[in-house]
């Protein structure tokens, strides 16, 4: 027997964000799949900083939870005009 015949790719696994090589990738974007927590956050983000509430976010959460393509989506954000670029 081989390796192969053990080991098998997860076929529900989807690519990792880095924010770093992934910058000005549009189509990282258009794959995000939000939840209703992060639709929360976005909103409650987005409104700190259209009021000018808050200065600085701290985001936590496990590993593989979708932080860094929340960070990403929230970066995609024309604030001003309140729409994705």
């Amino acid at each position: 027997m081989q390796l192969r015949d053990y080991v098998r790719f997860n076929s529900d696994f989807r690519d990792s964000v880095n924010l770093y090589l992934d910058l000005n990738k549009v189509d990282k974007i258009k794959s995000y799949i939000p939840t209703k927590s992060s639709v929360d956050i976005l909103e409650q983000y987005l409104d700190a900083v259209l009021d000018n509430k808050q200065h600085s976010t701290l985001l936590i959460g496990p590993y593989g939870k979708g932080k860094s393509h929340l960070a990403y989506v929230t970066g995609g954000i024309d604030i001003k005009k309140q729409r994705f670029k």
